[in-house]
């Protein structure tokens, strides 16, 4: 059996990630102005200042919180989103 070649594997990838992206960007973007129930994790691991957690639709939502929200719901409103993660206030 003959191997794909890494040039072309790594090719086929970059457009998958990219479509992916492009996806998960118009999903997220219908959220923005939405109130979403969001259970709270923690602090980021990325940004102290934001708190993070995972909506009922699975998707990662940072906000700024504080340690009282952890482990509880909290609503979000969404103010913006990125391809992976939205963004927005308690």
């Amino acid at each position: 059996m003959e191997q794909v070649p890494k040039d072309v594997t790594a090719a086929r990838f970059e457009r998958l990630l990219a479509l992916q992206k492009e996806i998960g960007q118009a999903r997220n973007d219908a959220l923005v102005g939405k109130t979403l129930r969001v259970l709270c994790d923690g602090v980021s691991k990325g940004n102290d200042a934001l708190y993070s957690g995972r909506t009922d639709g699975n998707k990662i939502a940072f906000f700024e919180g504080d340690e009282k929200d952890i482990g509880k719901f909290v609503n979000v409103t969404i103010e913006r989103a990125d391809a992976f993660a939205l963004y927005g206030k308690k």
